[in-house]
């Protein structure tokens, strides 16, 4: 089982691998997000992607989503969130 936080994407809380967080920095991330990505959507089963899609909206991306490419759009926004944070503490 992945140790996991609470986190949230919009009004959407989700539960995000810890290590996750640990990969982010500047620079690219696309490897991250195609393995972060899947992970996401496995531990938040109840989730509909499309609602994730919408959040996704929100923060400007409005593009035409599929679910793979949510949850990787999801985990990179959260990653860098929780990074954000880091930093400023």
């Amino acid at each position: 089982m992945t140790n996991k936080q609470w986190e949230y994407l919009g009004n959407i809380e989700i539960a995000v691998p810890l290590d996750m967080v640990d990969t982010y920095g500047p620079g690219s991330w696309d490897e991250a997000a195609a393995v972060f990505g899947p992970q996401l959507a496995e531990l938040n089963p109840d989730i509909q992607w499309q609602n994730v899609a919408l959040e996704l909206d929100e923060y400007g991306l409005d593009r035409d989503w599929d679910e793979q490419t949510a949850w990787q759009y999801a985990a990179w926004i959260i990653a860098g969130d929780i990074y954000d944070k880091r930093i400023e503490l």
